[in-house]
């Protein structure tokens, strides 16, 4: 690609992840105005595990300013390109007023993936951030990354191990709930005890991006509802099932009435959730060994979400064990 020819033309031997792995800068660069709130924004990052730069007497941009001229201006745009050459991710803009009303920061990433290969984000796309989730946004993207180019170098997945009780704690400082995802298909379910691989399905890509998806967006429906700072910290569990919303509202009642082995009992009178549904008669089973599972972790009660993939809807029940 374009930037791979450049790297190898400057001659410095960059190597193929920097250990920078986002520049926080203001609109200006690194202006003397916004030093304090970038320092902020870095140290919620250190705490995290993401290492970044914010001054222009750091290490990495003072090897920088020894190679150019004394009339070098830093901006953002300029700062993404040289981060893009050294392979730094991304860059944080702070902008003073989003910061002290919004508590709220700019996320762009400093290259973009094209026909020709990795090249610099010339689109200028980026992501608004809220200070209380950007360590959590920044550790999925760098993770998305890794994914994207099926790399098997396994640093970031040490980082994401190595930070994952940081992340818990910031997340409830922050008031910010904390799911644990259990996806449920026809002939088996996943859970993030157990890392999906190739090994447990032809579509596990698609799998991991599910059970993502599905995590941002109840951690999104909690957040709105709850306070989840007032809870003990343990993990919402969440089950994604491929149901429509009707069936999972009826499986829900079942369940919390009936017990669980109503989803995969033989009722003589067909009233059993498998002889109502014959046609999810699998899924069903196979929710009713997921949910078992969960409910096998908590001593009197659980409540959990019943979400259904196609409808994007959810129901909360609450089984007495």
């Amino acid at each position: 690609s374009f930037l791979e020819t450049l790297r190898r033309s400057i001659g410095y031997p960059f190597s193929d992840s920097s250990p920078i792995q986002c520049v926080v800068c203001s609109e200006n660069g690194f202006d003397l105005g916004t030093f304090g709130e970038r320092a902020a924004v870095a140290s919620i990052l250190w705490r995290n595990g993401i290492s970044c730069e914010f001054s222009a007497q750091s290490g990495v941009m003072m090897s920088l300013l020894a190679c150019l001229t004394s009339k070098w201006e830093w901006n953002v745009e300029m700062l993404l390109r040289i981060c893009a050459i050294m392979n730094i991710p991304f860059v944080v803009v702070v902008v003073p007023h989003l910061f002290r009303s919004k508590h709220a920061v700019k996320v762009r990433a400093a290259t973009m993936h094209s026909s020709s290969g990795e090249v610099y984000n010339y689109a200028g796309s980026e992501d608004f951030v809220p200070l209380s989730s950007l360590a959590t946004y920044l550790l999925e993207r760098l993770k998305s990354l890794k994914d994207e180019n099926d790399d098997v170098d396994g640093s970031l997945q040490h980082l994401a191990s190595s930070t994952a009780d940081a992340i818990s704690t910031v997340q409830m400082q922050s008031h910010h709930a904390n799911v644990d995802c259990i996806y449920v298909e026809a002939d088996q379910y996943f859970d993030n005890e157990h890392k999906v691989s190739k090994s447990d399905s032809s579509q596990w890509k698609q799998v991991r991006k599910n059970m993502k998806s599905v995590s941002s967006k109840m951690i999104n429906h909690i957040n709105k509802v709850f306070d989840p700072s007032t809870g003990n910290g343990q993990s919402i569990p969440v089950v994604a099932v491929d149901l429509p919303f009707q069936v999972v509202r009826e499986v829900g009642s079942s369940v919390m009435f009936n017990g669980i082995s109503s989803l995969n009992s033989n009722d003589v009178n067909g009233k059993d959730m498998g002889s109502k549904y014959p046609q999810h008669k699998k899924t069903l089973r196979t929710l009713s060994f997921a949910m078992d599972t969960v409910c096998r972790r908590y001593k009197k009660e659980v409540s959990l979400f019943l979400y259904s993939v196609p409808c994007d809807k959810y129901d909360l029940i609450t089984i007495t064990l």
